[in-house]
């Protein structure tokens, strides 16, 4: 899905919350807050949280969010080419 409007970007990443992180001196998860995607949505999953894997992805900036935009484009026409069901 690509969100775009006004303040679009800092909108999404407020909803999807910050990566997860390790603390440098503790080596402890600093996980995102309760109510963002990134954390409520793997918990109802019953999925342990992770570093490594992110339910969502959201762009930095602008000029970020123009390049990621036309790869997922290209990306979805190869899915929508190979997927059996359009056959």
């Amino acid at each position: 899905m690509i969100v775009e409007g006004e303040n679009a970007i800092a909108e999404i990443r407020g909803l999807a919350g910050p990566t997860i992180k390790k603390n440098k001196e503790t080596g402890e998860l600093i996980l995102p807050p309760v109510g963002t995607i990134r954390r409520d949505i793997p918990t109802a999953l019953g999925q342990e949280l992770d570093m490594t894997k992110n339910v969502i992805h959201s762009s930095d900036g602008a000029a970020a969010a123009e390049l990621e935009g036309s790869i997922f484009a290209e990306l979805k026409k190869e899915y929508i080419k190979n997927d059996d069901r359009t056959k």
